[in-house]
């Protein structure tokens, strides 16, 4: 069974981007592209803000996150308040549209961290706020 899903907004990479919009369709430079090296990806961050009291869901649609030798090399570190969570290689979806994360509050800072020094991984996410009227500023 194949789920589609229209996007009523552009996928936008992860920079330091200002929108506003019911939801945000965030990805990796490149996508669906794998990931350039960590010189020119690493630190890239975003801060995405409900415009009301909403807290906001990450949803992931495709998450390849590099990993060589067992070791995780790239994730998506979120911060959340006072409370700091990470989507890594342990949150690989296979394609699968999966709910990785729901905020604690109205907003949350994101960075991806890129320890690999070669091409690789990528990801695809969704941010929405959980109440309809709500929109999101990236």
């Amino acid at each position: 069974m194949c789920r589609c899903q229209c996007l009523d907004s552009a996928v936008v990479p992860i920079t330091n981007t200002t929108l506003t919009a019911p939801s945000i369709y965030l990805s990796s430079e490149g996508y669906p592209n794998e990931m350039p090296s960590c010189v020119s990806t690493s630190g890239s961050a975003c801060s995405v803000s409900s415009s009301g009291v909403s807290t906001i869901r990450i949803t992931g649609f495709d998450l390849q996150f590099s990993e060589r030798s067992g070791q995780c090399k790239q994730r998506l570190h979120i911060t959340d308040g006072s409370t700091a969570s990470d989507l890594a290689c342990d949150d690989v979806n296979n394609y699968a549209q999966t709910v990785l994360y729901t905020s604690q509050s109205n907003t949350i800072d994101l960075r991806l961290d890129n320890t690999d020094s070669s091409t690789g991984g990528k990801f695809w996410i969704l941010l929405e706020g959980n109440r309809y009227i709500d929109r999101l500023i990236d």
